[in-house]
């Protein structure tokens, strides 16, 4: 063996073994071949004969010739022999012929950086229809198909087998009224806690396509996203056949689906991009299609934990949170148990690993026991307020406002171990939280102003009232003027706002806790640069805002 070339003869040839093969013809195959059968074979000092006698004679070791009439190169050696001399292409190329050598040359290597390397194509998502027919019989309370139709639209014998399957099940989440079923007690959509069973598998799962969406941090990249909600789509659905289900379901079903985890903007199927196709203000027919195909497609198993999912307890899951630049759309979503998600906020994934890990401990029965205490107190707590709501929701309007502040508010409030009860009243006049989040360049009302003017306009009559609609209006208009139109400053709203609070009869403590608000300085912080971009407003600081609160 020499050069990655087999010189050695074979034992059957009656020859001896030298550095070099000699054959008037060229040799291949290492050389058997061409001289397999040849009565002859001698050696000759082959390379000497290519260099002059002068220049052999006379040359030091070291010394290069390149030949005339073969263009080869030689080197004298120490020995006093001429060894052949190649550069590495030349023995690549020599090693390529031999069979020894399988990568590619340095020719073919610069002909593959030639090459356009093709575009990768994202794949496509896919985009269900804005119009869903209804094919569901008035006063239905459960999925009832048509066989004749179900023939036409479904030639195929398998697809049809599937729906009717998908029915059977659909059939199983809805309860006696028609909509969706909820587990009741532990576990159900209104439990919002963090089971056991979650927090373990959570905290053990360990699968390499897990992982690696972990590991790459949020915002989370698509590709591993698309492999995560692909390892979690376990059944062969299409998207047709889960809208012909939902189009069978009843009316209260399928709002239920469209509202399903209820989105700060709404998958709607329409437009050219992910961000059009999530920017509905309404639920959509498409959502609710959207929804239900994912929960079909994951074989009504939890996204996260793998644990058994009613649809009734599950939620849409943003793998990148809304509230961190994540869309509603089907990109984006898995389904998962209402407590694992809540339990999940807008945090990194890192976080829920974390809290479950810390949930199990030991992995002992003390503390699951704790964690079950800590459920249960939750649990109850969170039943308490729904029950609150529901009866402050279910009071006439008339009725509710007729009522005394302070005996309203101590009931409320001791249904719901809180101040609860103050916000559902509030909520009730229209008054409370009218947006805790930017959303259009609509206005946004703290908790801190909307408090005083909810409790004046519940104690007030009717002019009064008028008086604090009037004075929400004028905020609403000079917060529209200074996001979008160009037209306002900020100090036109804060000017505004403590108008409404004078009109209220807010307290001084009142007025001050709402100016120094956080909302305001956030405001100062994350829109300040926009605006003296988009509309020449002079720059104005955190400090210098909240200073000027100060002097109000």
């Amino acid at each position: 063996m020499k050069d990655n070339i087999n010189y050695e003869a074979p034992e059957d040839w009656g020859v001896s073994s030298e550095d070099t093969w000699v054959s008037f013809e060229e040799l291949k195959d290492n050389g058997a071949p061409v001289l397999e059968g040849r009565d002859v074979i001698g050696f000759i000092e082959f390379n000497d004969e290519l260099v002059p006698e002068a220049i052999r004679k006379t040359a030091k070791p070291g010394t290069v010739y390149k030949s005339r009439t073969t263009g080869t190169t030689l080197q004298k050696q120490q020995s006093g022999r001429w060894k052949k001399v190649e550069s590495t292409a030349q023995r690549m190329e020599r090693a390529r012929k031999s069979g020894q050598w399988k990568g590619p040359i340095d020719s073919e290597k610069r002909e593959k950086k030639k090459e356009v390397k093709p575009v990768l194509q994202k794949r496509e998502e896919q985009v269900y229809n804005t119009e869903v027919p209804k094919r569901a019989k008035r006063g239905a309370k459960e999925v009832i198909l048509d066989e004749e139709q179900l023939a036409q639209d479904f030639p195929d014998e398998a697809s049809r087998e599937r729906i009717k399957k998908m029915a059977v099940l659909m059939n199983s989440q809805l309860n006696e009224s028609g909509n969706i079923k909820r587990t009741s007690g532990k576990g159900g959509k209104d439990d919002r806690t963090l089971l056991w069973e979650d927090a373990e598998a959570v905290s053990q799962r360990k699968d390499p396509i897990w992982k690696n969406l972990i590991e790459s941090g949020p915002p989370y990249p698509q590709d591993k996203v698309d492999a995560f909600r692909n390892q979690a789509f376990i059944k062969d659905v299409t998207a047709k056949e889960a809208e012909y289900i939902y189009s069978h379901l009843p009316a209260s079903a399928k709002t239920f689906l469209k509202k399903n985890g209820t989105p700060t903007s709404f998958y709607t199927g329409q437009g050219n991009t992910v961000q059009e196709q999530a920017s509905g203000k309404k639920p959509t027919d498409a959502r609710g299609v959207m929804i239900l195909h994912t929960w079909l497609k994951q074989g009504g198993k939890d996204g996260y934990s793998n644990q058994p999912l009613m649809l009734g307890d599950a939620e849409a899951e943003h793998i990148n949170p809304q509230g961190g630049g994540g869309e509603d759309h089907p990109s984006n979503l898995v389904m998962i148990r209402a407590g694992l998600n809540r339990a999940r906020t807008d945090k990194p994934l890192t976080n829920l690993i974390a809290l479950s890990k810390s949930y199990i401990g030991d992995g002992s029965d003390e503390a699951k026991e704790k964690l079950e205490k800590l459920r249960e107190s939750r649990f109850t707590g969170s039943s308490a307020r729904g029950d609150a709501k529901k009866l402050i929701e279910s009071v006439p309007l008339d009725d509710l406002l007729a009522r005394d502040w302070e005996e309203a508010t101590k009931e409320y409030n001791g249904m719901t171990g809180g101040n609860k009860g103050t916000q559902y009243m509030l909520r009730r006049v229209n008054l409370f939280n009218l947006g805790n989040r930017l959303r259009s360049g609509k206005v946004v009302i703290p908790a801190t102003i909307s408090t005083p003017l909810g409790r004046a306009y519940w104690q007030g009559n009717e002019e009064e009232r008028q008086r604090i609609r009037d004075s929400v209006d004028g905020m609403r208009e000079n917060f529209k003027n200074w996001l979008n139109d160009g037209k306002g400053t900020p100090k036109d709203y804060i000017l505004s706002v403590k108008s409404a609070l004078q009109n209220a009869g807010s307290s001084d403590e009142e007025m001050r806790r709402a100016f120094l608000d956080k909302f305001f300085i956030d405001l100062a912080n994350t829109n300040n640069k926009w605006l003296v971009k988009a509309h020449g407003y002079e720059e104005t600081s955190a400090e210098e805002l909240k200073t000027y609160y100060e002097t109000l």
